[in-house]
């Protein structure tokens, strides 16, 4: 599948800029009220209550703006840090961290995503998991970010229920909760087909319907017997139970089974074959969520390759470069080349030391770049070399909300070793088409463009194209100042090598723990000052490994490995620049 990108980018509709910048602000007031990079202000308790007001304010803002699923994340991040702030003993500096690198998910979260139906925010589910433990919460599940507002009830039609004599719904439900026997689970089923025939008004239509239909993917083997499941069963049940005694229906509770009996269809439904269970089919079309195939939005060059036509006119032919069916001015294809030429060889260094540790987050860096190469492609008319920029732009923008797999961070390092490939193939006058299967696999990573899309941004056609409009990279370090940083702070790991030794010997050593807290600070606070672009990150990945250590088990033997990989990686990158720097 698909699709052209527009050369100008088109507003969202339902997420706009007001709403973005607000909640950027509330979170961006989070991290700053918990300096825990600083070092310093965990033990407060005055920052804590200030984190704690901000949270609240950010949760509103995401339910007003209809988001329920991330503000799931926001009300235990909440809960958390107002009961940290209530009890001294937690006021720590792993806790700190914690809602910090929460507040860092959820900020980039809100910044390339926008409202979807359903909204899955499920990606966000690692650091849910210990901000719930913190905040005490009594459940935590995937579901939780996955929902839809308001809910829609949309009953399919009757005829796809089973046409058989209904049995009595507590004796199934019964027999189900002891066996779980595909037969007793489409008896159930049958009952609950019956049930949405007479149920009267939608909400409970629906919620039949959709038991019925998780029911039999159950028995057909396509989901576990859950919790989630279970709840469903029994709540349905307690509602058969209102309207027998004569009460009214409890609106929110049916929302809330509706939510995540669709939640388990959609998780069913792709594994069957084609064609089997019509009902769940049914439901699960009229509500959407099934995954849909991978979009391919490829860049069009038109307007930029007859802007380039018109600059390049009446210019002397050796002053004119000419690929194929397109002309322009030779100097700038000249520097396009040169600048194109830097950025990519940089990406695939990015790329490739990513890969290696696809656990650690996208490197900002990475995205920068693959960004300023599609967009120079773009306005010097080579829409292939366009189309594969944005599509790994697209990629690494959906990778910054979750965690990579080792193979999806591998196919990005092929697909920018490609692009310089056909960046080369350019330098000698050959253009050649990008593999689709390739562009097809990195669509597959990319967020759903009818939903989360990532519109690249082409120059409008007034601005005319006179030159390459490119950011240049940042200066390469180089004399001994940049040297001396370097040997400096590959002491300092090697400082912190040393102290993660010792840790390790002894896992309740606190004061290893803080040591190895203040020099990784302070290697971050020395990078940020030099400007080492491509060490910083890797100073950051460490953090928050060592962040991250309040929720491992203490007892576990190789409870500091992340910790420790990260740090080798950091070795490794001071290393790397030195020899580079000789």
């Amino acid at each position: 599948m698909t699709q052209n990108d527009p050369a100008s980018p088109q507003a969202p509709a339902s997420w706009q800029t007001p709403q973005r910048g607000v909640l950027a602000r509330l979170f961006d007031g989070v991290q700053s009220a918990l300096p825990s990079w600083l070092g310093e202000g965990a033990e407060q308790a005055d920052a804590w209550v200030l984190a704690a007001e901000r949270l609240g304010q950010a949760v509103q803002a995401m339910e007003q703006a209809g988001r329920p699923a991330p503000a799931r994340l926001v009300r235990a991040m909440e809960r958390a840090v107002a009961r940290v702030a209530a009890q001294p003993e937690l006021r720590t500096m792993d806790n700190a961290s914690l809602i910090q690198q929460a507040s860092v998910a959820l900020r980039s979260y809100v910044d390339h995503t926008r409202n979807a139906c359903p909204e899955d925010a499920r990606a966000l589910f690692p650091v849910y998991q210990p901000v719930a433990a913190l905040a005490r919460l009594d459940r935590c599940e995937p579901a939780d970010l996955w929902r839809w507002h308001p809910f829609p009830w949309k009953p399919v039609s009757a005829t796809l229920l089973p046409a058989v004599e209904a049995g009595d719904l507590y004796e199934c439900a019964l027999r189900v909760f002891r066996e779980q026997e595909p037969q007793a689970l489409l008896a159930l089923a049958n009952v609950a087909g019956a049930q949405a025939a007479v149920a009267g008004g939608a909400s409970l239509t629906t919620c039949w319907q959709l038991l019925a239909a998780v029911l039999q993917l159950r028995a057909a083997g396509a989901l576990e017997w859950d919790r989630l499941l279970q709840r469903a069963v029994s709540g349905m049940v307690a509602q058969h139970a209102r309207a027998r005694r004569g009460q009214p229906a409890d609106a929110a509770q049916l929302e809330a089974l509706a939510q995540d009996m669709l939640f388990l269809l959609a998780q069913g439904v792709p594994l069957l074959p084609e064609g089997e269970q019509p009902l769940a089919r049914a439901l699960a079309d009229a509500y959407g969520v099934l995954p849909q195939p991978p979009v391919v939005v490829r860049v069009d060059t038109a307007q930029a390759r007859a802007l380039l036509a018109e600059s390049a006119q009446g210019l002397p032919e050796d002053a004119v470069k000419t690929l194929g069916e397109l002309r322009m001015p030779q100097d700038m294809y000249n520097a396009y080349l040169q600048s194109a030429d830097a950025w990519s060889r940089e990406l695939v260094q990015q790329l490739n030391r990513w890969a290696r540790q696809p656990a650690h987050p996208v490197p900002a860096s990475a995205l920068g770049l693959s960004a300023q190469l599609a967009r120079a492609s773009a306005q010097i008319g080579l829409d292939e070399l366009a189309t594969l920029g944005h599509a790994i732009e697209r990629a690494l923008v959906a990778l910054q909300v979750r965690m990579a797999r080792g193979e999806e961070a591998e196919l990005l390092h092929q697909a920018a070793t490609v692009l310089g490939h056909e960046l080369h193939q350019v330098a000698v006058d050959f253009v050649r088409p990008v593999p689709g299967a390739l562009l097809e696999q990195l669509a597959a990573l990319a967020q759903a463009p009818d939903r989360e899309r990532v519109v690249l941004p082409l120059p409008e056609p007034a601005l005319g194209v006179t030159a390459v409009d490119v950011q240049a990279l940042p200066e390469q370090k180089q004399g001994e100042e940049w040297r001396a940083f370097l040997a400096s702070g590959l002491a300092q790991v090697q400082q912190v090598q040393a102290v993660l030794k010792q840790w390790e010997a002894r896992p309740d050593n606190a004061g290893a723990s803080s040591e190895c807290l203040r020099l990784l600070q302070g290697l971050q606070q020395s990078a940020r000052e030099a400007g080492a672009a491509s060490l910083l990150p890797l100073v950051q990945v460490a953090l928050s490994e060592r962040a991250l250590l309040r929720v491992r088990d203490v007892e576990a033997p190789d409870r500091l490995q992340p910790l420790q990989q990260a740090v080798q990686g950091l070795e490794n990158g001071f290393r790397n620049s030195l020899a580079e720097s000789a």
